[in-house]
């Protein structure tokens, strides 16, 4: 149990450096892994409205949507979830 949420603190911390200093689809890649390896890796729903507060400017969008990478976390993570109830080896 300890050495699951020290690895979680780490890719926290790592996502969150990232988003700071990678292109945005290094951090949402780590996002994505991290979403099912941890469980409820709500953390990469922070690590998209972070990446939208900061580098998206107020008229751009992606797909029409503002905040999309945001939106696009939210996604990953409930999807996550919801295999992890059909997955056997989680």
């Amino acid at each position: 149990m300890t050495d699951l949420t020290t690895g979680r603190m780490i890719v926290s911390i790592f996502i969150l450096i990232s988003v700071f200093t990678l292109p945005w689809y290094i951090p949402m890649a780590a996002s994505l892994i991290a979403a099912f390896v941890f469980k409820w890796y709500a953390e990469a729903i922070l690590a998209g409205v972070l990446i939208d507060i900061l580098f998206s400017s107020g008229g751009q969008t992606m797909f029409g949507i503002h905040y999309a990478l945001a939106l696009i976390s939210l996604v990953v993570v409930a999807i996550t979830a919801l295999l992890r109830s059909v997955l056997k080896f989680y």
